[in-house]
């Protein structure tokens, strides 16, 4: 079963937190629950709330919505790995999938677990890789090919 986990900045703090996502409706506020033994909570900038899509990058890290990945291709030839685009995590019709950083900045690609085996280990983890996400890292929106 896929791990349920949401991330956000904790209100007024460049600080991300983790855990289980949390709505009060009597204050209005979206809360993360970190599951740290002390059970803590915070209160988080609704904005910046972020569900992780049960996959791991090629550094065995978390791709989480709103992260920028830089993609990579293989070679069928070769079989050697290169650079292509960079892409943004997004949620959409009910999928995880990237939208390629371009000009048009259109949603090219669905990430499911057809493409891609949940099992850490396989070779497909190293198609992407997470180097910021649009919230820490809004100036990485405006290149589109490395």
């Amino acid at each position: 079963m896929r791990e349920i986990l949401f991330g956000a900045q904790i209100m007024d703090s460049d600080e991300w937190v983790y855990g289980s996502l949390v709505y009060s409706s009597s204050e209005k506020q979206y809360y993360i629950v970190e599951h740290s033994g002390d059970e803590l909570s915070y209160p988080v900038e609704e904005e910046t709330i972020r569900q992780f899509t049960g996959l791991l990058d090629k550094n065995k890290n978390k791709i989480f919505e709103d992260d920028i990945l830089q993609i990579w291709h293989e070679n069928p030839y070769n079989h050697k790995l290169h650079k292509d685009c960079l892409g943004v995590v997004v949620f959409k019709n009910g999928l995880f999938g990237y939208q390629e950083i371009n000009d048009k900045y259109k949603f090219v690609y669905q990430i499911e677990s057809s493409d891609i085996d949940f099992n850490p280990n396989e070779s497909d983890y190293k198609l992407f890789e997470v180097i910021g996400n649009i919230h820490d890292n809004p100036e990485l929106l405006k290149r589109s090919q490395i």
